[in-house]
């Protein structure tokens, strides 16, 4: 479904995130409560323990801010 030219910019946002993942349902990113054991490098979600953003970058967790 592509959202019409009068649509908002978060109706097409939700639009993309819907279509690159359909397994988030829309959300960015896959909310969990700890860091998974073994993520491959730029693996990203959103923890919900802290309420940040994570990425794995190979060697370490970063959080987004």
């Amino acid at each position: 479904m592509i959202p019409s030219a009068w649509a908002s910019a978060k109706d097409w946002m939700r639009m993309v995130a819907t279509a690159v993942n359909p397994l988030l349902q829309g959300y960015p990113f896959m909310e969990l409560d700890a860091d998974p054991a073994s993520p491959r490098r730029g693996f990203t979600y959103f923890n919900t323990t802290s309420n940040k953003v994570r990425t794995w970058d190979g060697s370490a967790w970063n959080n987004h801010w």
